[in-house]
């Protein structure tokens, strides 16, 4: 339910700025997938694979830190760059 709400939210004030619509619903579902690898408790996965002790904190945090950044420079700037080629923006 408050992922529904922040979404809404979200996608009503990039709609307001602005950005075109399906661009701003792309970004949007695609942040999900992003956020979800980011810490122990944000996926039942990563509660699993972390309550186990098969992977320690300090590895997932470390191995977060690095996927964050492939992701942002992905997304960022791959997604970016095709979206404007194929005229979304």
């Amino acid at each position: 339910m408050i992922n529904q709400i922040y979404h809404a939210g979200s996608l009503s004030i990039a709609l307001g700025a602005g950005v075109p619509k399906i661009m701003a619903a792309l970004i949007l579902a695609f942040c999900g997938s992003v956020f979800l690898s980011t810490s122990t408790y944000s996926a039942s996965p990563a509660a699993m694979l972390s309550g186990t002790g098969y992977v320690s904190n300090k590895d997932w945090w470390k191995l977060s830190a690095i996927i964050g950044v492939i992701f942002n420079v992905i997304w960022l700037g791959g997604g970016l760059l095709w979206t404007k080629c194929i005229g979304y923006w």
